[in-house]
């Protein structure tokens, strides 16, 4: 059986409003460590609840995450949020996770994009391997 084990891996998170804080909750049954970038800071009892660590350089976080999901709406502040100079950062081995809209992630080409639409087109979701 081919894959990788997420156990004990790394989860970045884009975005930490209420869905952010709902992937977070489902990741820790899965093992994963919590990390995430947001516009503010999360409440100390949500970081508690999570056991998560807030990054307030998304650069610096990108660089250290094995598994990153983005979580954010899609706005003219968030358009090309990572960037090709940002997607370099991220390590060869690291996933990128996008619900909706690919507007924040500007450079995933056909060879490293897997891509799913749900049943009624509105959602589309994607994977990169960087």
């Amino acid at each position: 059986m081919l894959g990788q084990r997420i156990w004990g891996k790394r989860l970045g998170i884009i975005g930490m409003g209420r869905i952010g804080q709902a992937v977070a909750r489902r990741a820790l049954g899965f093992g994963l460590t919590i990390h995430y970038h947001n516009r503010k800071r999360v409440h100390a009892e949500i970081e508690e609840e999570l056991d998560a660590t807030w990054w307030e350089s998304l650069d610096q976080m990108l660089a250290h995450m094995d598994l990153i999901t983005i979580h954010c709406p899609s706005t003219p502040a968030t358009f090309h949020l990572l960037s090709a100079r940002r997607l370099k950062l991220i390590r060869p081995t690291s996933y990128i996770v996008k619900e909706v809209s690919p507007a924040p992630v500007s450079m995933c080409t056909k060879t490293n994009r897997q891509s799913t639409r749900n049943s009624s087109n509105s959602t589309m979701s994607f994977c990169c391997r960087t």
